[in-house]
């Protein structure tokens, strides 16, 4: 490979940061066996041995203060919800076996069911008006997640980027619109 004979690992590391294609592969498990994530592919050692140890732990989905429902108990809940998908993610790039992965994913479903279900109690008790609707976005994310345990268990689903960014973002999103729309109304029946 001529990029190892001229510029050392910086280039192949940027190659394959560029190559959509080869990411693609190395994540999702289409590199011809069909069988998912495979630690053990070539493309996945390399990926390994090029990037640095402080970048495999990085955290993909920080706590910041904007994040806050001025509720703080979920506010706790937020930040545990958060660790366990950088737990998951570290987990992913760490090439940690099926099992190791499947247990973090089930703590994350388990948690996120435990999450919803004190917000949703807790709407009740003070008639939050938009219970219904905040509701059926919970639903419907525990729907999904089961769904990807489901698929993984079964060797049909692989714990890709694409389904981390997924977690982080719908998590982020869902706090930063609908959990914030509670702020304002749990402050005003002094809920803190």
């Amino acid at each position: 490979m001529q990029l190892l004979a001229s510029g050392g690992a910086l280039e192949i590391k940027e190659f394959l940061t560029s190559s959509d294609e080869i990411i693609s592969n190395r994540f999702t498990g289409r590199h011809g066996s069909g069988a998912g994530f495979l630690p053990a592919h070539p493309y996945f050692l390399l990926f390994t041995i090029l990037i640095s140890q402080e970048e495999r732990t990085m955290a993909l989905f920080e706590w910041k203060g904007e994040f806050s429902v001025s509720v703080s108990r979920f506010d706790d809940h937020h930040k545990k919800l958060i660790n366990l998908i950088n737990e998951l993610h570290e987990a992913m790039l760490k090439g940690k076996q099926q099992g190791v992965i499947g247990k973090i994913l089930n703590s994350l479903a388990d948690y996120t069911k435990y999450h919803f279900a004190e917000e949703e109690k807790l709407m009740v008790a003070y008639k939050y008006p938009g219970l219904v609707e905040h509701r059926a976005q919970h639903e419907a994310f525990v729907e999904k997640v089961r769904d990807c345990i489901t698929k993984y268990e079964a060797g049909k689903l692989a714990i890709s980027l694409e389904v981390m960014n997924f977690l982080r973002d719908w998590l982020k999103g869902h706090i930063l619109s609908t959990d914030k729309k509670y702020t304002a109304f749990f402050a005003a029946n002094k809920v803190a």
